[in-house]
């Protein structure tokens, strides 16, 4: 089975964001691995959930930013019918919280999919060092945008694809976050449900397990379990209905 995330003990230097290699992508964004080591001057606490368990709980008071290590951690909303709508799914090098930073207490639940460990990072924290530099501040803003950005896509991408382009579109994030993290864009492992999908896409399970089943026929992946092969990426492309382009890119769930 396809794991490349999952990791269930910390390195000594867990916690020394100075020397943590996710550092720069966890609050640096924008800054070269060399300026994220000179001013990340934080001290993060080390944190391992179970899968299941939760890291927090909407309306618990806001004072924590966590950075996914290894894993994946959903938020989600629970309805006045008690029912439950996913906000997001967080992959290693995801920051969670930045959604609570104005209310100052959390607007959703967070739990772990898979074991999964994250660093905890103190707000206050995070503000000092954005008082002593400005790079450190535009980096931290730059964090803030783009998961703005990605927020406000994911609305356009409800609201235009279908239910085919929405699942592509989905399976094709994962496969750039993939590669953008030096693993294999072409084979990885779902860490959340069938059910997951389908209620963060806002589709009914049915219909993700029917598009799944027709990618494969028509050659696109192969999937076994959780692990997914893409075998035909430009397809994919074409099924997302998106242009592949050469270069980086920033990971949206969706486009």
């Amino acid at each position: 089975m396809i794991n490349h995330a999952r990791i269930v003990q910390f390195p000594r230097n867990a916690g020394d964001c100075k020397r943590c290699q996710r550092a720069q992508k966890c609050l640096g964004l924008g800054l070269a691995t060399s300026e994220a080591a000179d001013l990340l001057d934080i001290s993060a606490r080390p944190k391992l959930l179970k899968r299941g368990e939760k890291l927090f709980n909407d309306g618990d008071e806001f004072s924590t930013l966590y950075a996914v290590r290894s894993g994946a951690v959903k938020t989600y909303k629970t309805t006045s019918e008690g029912e439950e709508q996913i906000i997001d799914f967080h992959l290693p090098g995801d920051l969670i919280g930045l959604n609570a930073i104005a209310g100052e207490h959390h607007p959703c639940h967070a739990v772990a999919l898979d074991t999964t460990s994250v660093c905890a990072i103190d707000f206050h924290d995070v503000m000092r060092l954005c008082g002593k530099s400005t790079r450190m501040q535009h980096a931290f803003l730059k964090r803030v945008s783009s998961c703005m950005a990605r927020d406000e896509q994911f609305v356009v991408t409800l609201g235009t694809k279908d239910a085919t382009q929405r699942l592509a579109a989905f399976l094709l994030a994962l496969s750039q976050y993939h590669e953008e993290n030096g693993f294999s864009a072409t084979e990885f492992s779902l860490p959340m449900s069938r059910t997951d999908i389908a209620n963060y896409l806002s589709l009914a399970v049915e219909t993700v397990s029917r598009i799944f089943s027709r990618l494969q026929r028509e050659g696109v992946i192969s999937v076994e379990r959780n692990a997914v092969s893409v075998t035909d990426l430009d397809h994919l492309y074409r099924a997302a209905g998106q242009i592949r382009r050469s270069g980086p890119r920033q990971r949206s769930v969706v486009q």
